[in-house]
């Protein structure tokens, strides 16, 4: 239990208007400052996985859909 209290943990890394959620440039900011990383991980229709949050691309990427 320490760890959560001892650990700063980046919400789908360490993301701003320059790096977006859940991408490597968040996660190595959140690696440069030694945070722990929490993710979303899915398997998309086609059977890969992907890293990505929403349940719809429209809000990080503009387009509809799943």
């Amino acid at each position: 239990m320490a760890f959560y209290l001892d650990t700063y943990i980046a919400h789908r890394g360490l993301h701003d208007d320059k790096k977006p959620e859940n991408t490597m440039a968040a996660f190595k900011a959140a690696i440069k400052h030694n945070y722990a990383i929490e993710l979303d991980v899915h398997l998309s229709s086609d059977g890969h996985v992907v890293v990505f949050h929403d349940e719809t691309l429209e809000r990080l990427t503009g387009s509809n859909g799943k």
